[in-house]
């Protein structure tokens, strides 16, 4: 089994044998995207809150579409997560409103 809590220097090599150890097709950085955007433990899986939202909004017209400093304003949610939200969600509504 291929542990995940190594330094970072030892990352690379790492991804590269996930798919290798667990029968995979996909790439090293196919399992370190899927990873780190939908398998974490510690990431949220349910809709966005009225209040996650709000922020987003406000954190965009201050940042722009910086995601991953926005994310870092919403525990458990990724850059990646914030941006598709974004885009499919909120940016027509923010247009609407004038922001």
């Amino acid at each position: 089994m291929v542990s995940l809590n190594t330094g970072r220097s030892m990352w690379n090599l790492y991804w590269t044998a996930v798919p290798k150890k667990a029968g995979l097709t996909r790439c090293g950085k196919s399992c370190r995207l899927r990873w780190t955007n939908y398998l974490r433990p510690n990431l949220k899986h349910e809709s966005f809150t009225p209040h996650e939202e709000e922020l987003i909004v406000r954190l965009h017209a201050t940042v722009g579409s910086r995601w991953s400093i926005i994310a870092q304003q919403l525990p458990g949610r990724t850059n990646n997560n914030v941006k598709n939200y974004w885009n499919t969600k909120l940016k027509k509504k923010a247009l609407r409103n004038g922001n």
